[in-house]
């Protein structure tokens, strides 16, 4: 079992929920049986609880283990689980009850679409002859299968439209002579499906953008040299092709928050890349001297203002102005989780990093900055805090997302591990029972360094991340 950053703040003092489970937050965490001559006695256990101190304990057998989890609102949390006979299960928790929504499969799904309450997860690895997908109602506990096609590393499989009342999907049909790549549009409650486009494809040679609209790629090669073509498709299934000149460099092209957004792979230097409105056609230009790799659109203000990912630089592009560089993404010794579209860990060198900066998108400015020493970095934001922990040394710095006030956080114990923050003053420890402290969780308040005990017992503490920040 692996240790999951969570929150604990509560006396487990009753065994049933009495209160309304939507009025606050409830918190997961998990105890294993005991370990008797290499069975188990007893069964495994989830606990539910919130601040109130009221707590439910589900009895849930003996699974294998526990993957990833998604915390879908203040009471219910989506958790990918391995039973007992090795297959998986994806299971909706709750104070009230364990909803086991899809059984019996051979691998962990994960989500990569939502709009609540519908959501499609689909296998961790794709199957090239057409990937089984799950479409979730997470309110009635629905499901209904599906078989999309392998999406790869590029091709999106689904998305839901703006309104949630319909799913466009890509599905593979495959033939003797060759395949069939559809994108099909789904009306969620009756179940009738549209054919959007439709093309043969043995080969791989298309790529599908999800978007609105979506943007098809195909790959031919005429007099022995590579060319693109670009279509666009949208949701009533009218499909425009974007004139092209393959005379030159190739050029790529991509969906972005309304806009398309054109690069040249081949280029190295005083490269341009172009902005078009899809709905208005009005197009903006923008330069960046040298780079090896394709640029990543991250952010748009309006036209004028574009962030970019250029080789792991973050850059501000505007129309006719040299390019200035925000920061550096983090290099291999930094994990960067649990993040929303609204912020980003940067650090002031490619190279030998010695400061962090927290980047605000929406405020297009840096929201606070922290030195950095030796050590392997995890990002994430939890609630109202960014946080930054050290992996090596076991230091926290959080940083305030409303009023931008960082705390560092460091505990000389090693009994004591910091799990996670509760307040700008307090956070929740575990005491692994080697020290002074019996084994539990404690609130640790950092003005007087006290341990209060909050609960004794050796459960383990389950942070998932929000559903809705984890398929965006």
């Amino acid at each position: 079992m692996r240790w999951i950053i969570g929150t604990l703040l509560v006396l487990l003092v009753a065994c049933g929920a009495s209160k309304s489970e939507d009025a606050e937050q409830w918190y997961f965490t998990v105890e294993e049986a005991e370990v008797t001559g290499g069975v188990e006695d007893g069964d495994d256990k989830l606990i539910v609880f919130n601040l109130s101190g009221e707590v439910v304990t589900h009895p849930v057998g003996n699974f294998d283990s526990l993957g990833a989890a998604w915390r879908i609102d203040n009471s219910h949390m989506l958790m990918d689980i391995r039973v007992e006979d090795g297959s998986y299960e994806v299971w909706n928790v709750s104070p009230s009850d364990i909803q086991v929504l899809v059984r019996d499969i051979d691998d962990i799904l994960q989500p990569i679409a939502y709009h609540h309450p519908h959501l499609v997860m689909t296998p961790m690895q794709p199957i090239m002859d057409g990937t089984p997908a799950w479409l979730i109602n997470l309110d009635e506990g629905d499901v209904t299968t599906f078989i999309t096609a392998d999406i790869g590393s590029a091709n999106i499989c689904c998305r839901f439209s703006e309104d949630g009342e319909t799913l466009e999907y890509l599905r593979y049909v495959p033939g003797a002579d060759d395949a069939i790549l559809e994108l099909l549009a789904r009306n969620i409650d009756s179940g009738d499906e549209q054919v959007l486009y439709t093309t043969a494809d043995s080969t791989g040679a298309h790529t599908f953008y999800a978007g609105d609209p979506w943007v098809i790629q195909q790959r031919i090669r005429l007099d022995g040299r590579l060319q693109l073509t670009y279509q666009l498709v949208d949701p009533a299934g009218v499909i425009t092709d974007i004139p092209i000149d393959n005379s030159g460099e190739i050029v790529s092209i991509r969906p972005f928050e309304g806009y398309l957004f054109s690069s040249y792979p081949t280029c190295e230097t005083d490269c341009l890349y172009k902005l078009e409105n899809i709905e208005t056609g009005a197009e903006y230009t923008y330069m960046v001297g040298t780079v090896t790799d394709i640029p990543r659109p991250v952010y748009i203000y309006d036209e004028n203002i574009l962030i970019v990912n250029v080789d792991g630089v973050l850059m501000r592009l505007r129309v006719d102005v040299e390019p200035e560089i925000l920061g550096y993404m983090p290099t291999l010794n930094m994990s960067v989780s649990d993040l929303t579209g609204r912020w980003a860990l940067l650090v002031d060198s490619g190279d030998d990093p010695t400061t962090g900066m927290i980047w605000d998108y929406e405020a297009d400015a840096a929201l606070a900055f922290f030195p950095l020493d030796n050590g392997f970095y995890n990002a994430f934001v939890l609630d109202n805090w960014f946080v930054v922990a050290n992996l090596v040394s076991g230091q926290l710095t959080t940083i305030n997302t409303t009023t931008g006030d960082l705390v560092n956080w460091s505990i000389e114990r090693e009994d004591v591990r910091l799990l996670t923050i509760a307040s700008d003053v307090a956070a929740i420890v575990r005491a692994n029972g080697e020290g002074d402290l019996v084994s539990g969780f404690y609130l640790y308040n950092r003005e007087d360094n006290s341990f209060t005990l909050l609960m004794e017992g050796r459960a383990l503490l389950y942070n998932p991340r929000n559903l809705a920040d984890a398929v965006q």
